[in-house]
């Protein structure tokens, strides 16, 4: 293939391979506000025909978010795990907010390309 390459995924960092995480490729994160990321699970899952959930009120939903009972783990370690290793290694990974990044698209795709992005 030929280069650049995007990947995009919901691994958590400490579940991607070391080839990832050892290799010079980069990585953005894109956080979503958390309230944002429930309403979405929970208008989604019911639609969903790939697993047979039980019918959950709101509250109990929100209970098995917040204690990371839901796909891909609890959001909390999710997000943290990208957000501590964009602290260690700045230079590899950039955490962004999708917010900030929808509030001033032009100043974080400019980050993004300090960060060793090329687009063609």
């Amino acid at each position: 293939m030929s280069e650049p390459r995007l990947l995009g995924t919901h691994i958590p960092f400490p579940s991607l391979p070391n080839s990832i995480k050892e290799s010079n490729c980069k990585i953005v994160y894109i956080c979503r506000n958390p309230f944002d990321t429930f309403v979405s699970a929970w208008e989604f899952y019911p639609k969903s025909k790939l697993v047979s959930l039980p019918t959950l009120t709101l509250e109990e939903a929100f209970k098995k978010y917040c204690d990371g009972i839901m796909g891909y783990g609890p959001w909390w370690s999710h997000m943290l795990g990208y957000w501590k290793e964009s602290i260690d290694r700045p230079n590899k990974i950039l955490f962004l907010k999708y917010e900030d990044l929808k509030e001033d698209t032009e100043f974080h795709v400019k980050r993004i390309r300090v960060l060793g992005f090329s687009y063609q």
